[in-house]
């Protein structure tokens, strides 16, 4: 292949319009955590469910997700607890988290609120998350 300097320069560009882009996406990305937390206080406070706009539906959707309940806990800890509570199918070397959450999600389906068994006490905590979402409608 022969030398191309078009090339070198269209690559140089486009790797500064990624920069900036990112750059950018990071702002976006900051702001939007900040409205996220202030529509949740609103969609509360106000006793909303959801909102259509612009031909999206604003809601809130609240997800259970596990998670190691200090940083002092090490993935061995949490396996050997889960081990103890006979969850034996959601260890192998290691445990897989979107298991062990989905199994919280469970719980917190079945009883409307997660109470976990001994062994996990100390290990693991469920954790719910809500985030603002957006969808066609």
């Amino acid at each position: 292949m022969t030398y191309d300097k078009q090339k070198l320069i269209r690559w140089n560009e486009l790797k500064d319009q990624k920069e900036s882009v990112e750059d950018d996406l990071d702002v976006i990305k900051a702001e939007l955590s900040e409205l996220d937390a202030e529509i949740q206080l609103m969609f509360i406070d106000a006793g909303l469910d959801a909102v259509k706009m612009d031909g999206y539906t604003i809601h809130l959707n609240t997800t259970v997700w596990a998670k190691k309940s200090g940083k002092d806990i090490d993935q061995d800890a949490v396996c050997e607890a889960l081990g103890a509570a006979g969850m034996f199918d959601l260890v192998k070397e290691s445990y897989n988290s979107n298991q062990v959450s989905a199994w919280m999600r469970e719980l917190a389906d079945e009883n409307g609120d997660i109470e976990l068994p001994s062994e996990l006490e100390g290990v693991l905590e469920a954790t719910k998350v809500t985030q603002v979402r957006r969808r066609k409608s």
